[in-house]
Parts: structure tokens; C-alpha cells; sequence
């Protein structure tokens, strides 16, 4: 994996996590626990720590914040999706990014609006995490 096709991923991670009733500190710890995880399922090579996730959320945050507004969202991500689409287990990452965070939250509802856009732009269906 790539380091942009790993950024993609963590854009993608942080849009399924903020916009919810959470706190930012919630927010933040639920993205730290996710993105370690996620790490080890599929980029275990990688150096990530807790604080790493943290900091890369927080310089982060607010573009990716804006890029969820209704008028943004689609176009993002669409863009996200398109450049993860050369990866052989595209569909296993997104589901496995679902299932983490519905664990960890279930107030925000943009884990199905991703993974209907997946299914979309990767033209294959995506069943349902949980």
C-alpha cells in the first residue's frame, strides 16, 4: 500500500467517525482506537501510534469537516474511493473501517452513505457490516 492510498484510508476513517453527537475528544479516541486497528489488519508495516492518529485528526479535522457537508460529500467521497480502487481488498478495508466504528459509535449514519458510494464506483455490491 501506498502512503496516499494509507491517507485516503484515514480520510475515509475520520468521515465515518465525525459529524455524530460524539465530543472531539470521543471523536478523537474512537479514530486513534480504529486507525491502530485498521493498521494492523491491513498495513502492518506502517509506524503508527496513538499520538500519530491523534495529531494527524487534528491537523486534519476541519478540512475533512468540511468535505462532509451535503454539498461536498459526495465529490470527496467519490474522489477517495476512485483512488482506493486499484487496491486488491478495497472492499474488506471499508467493511472492516464499518464494523470498527458502528462498534464504537452509532450516531453517525455516514458508514452507509460510504459504503453505498463504494458499491457504486467499484460496481459491486457491498453487504452490510453488522
Amino acid at each position: 500500500m501506498r502512503s496516499q492510498n494509507w491517507s485516503d484510508v484515514l480520510k475515509l476513517l475520520a468521515m465515518m467517525i465525525l459529524g455524530g453527537d460524539k465530543s472531539p475528544e470521543e471523536e478523537s479516541r474512537i479514530f486513534q482506537d480504529t486507525a491502530l486497528s485498521l493498521k494492523e489488519e491491513i498495513y502492518p508495516e506502517l509506524t503508527l501510534t496513538r499520538e500519530m492518529a491523534k495529531d494527524w485528526l487534528d491537523e486534519h479535522r476541519k478540512n475533512i469537516t468540511r468535505s462532509m457537508s451535503s454539498l461536498y460529500f459526495d465529490t470527496t467521497a467519490t474522489e477517495l474511493l476512485s483512488n482506493l480502487s486499484i487496491l486488491p481488498n478495497k472492499q474488506d478495508i471499508v467493511l472492516y473501517m464499518i464494523k470498527i466504528t458502528l462498534s464504537a459509535s452509532d450516531t453517525s449514519h455516514n458508514e452507509e452513505r460510504i459504503r453505498d458510494k463504494a458499491s457504486e464506483i467499484w460496481q459491486s455490491p457491498m453487504k452490510a457490516a453488522v
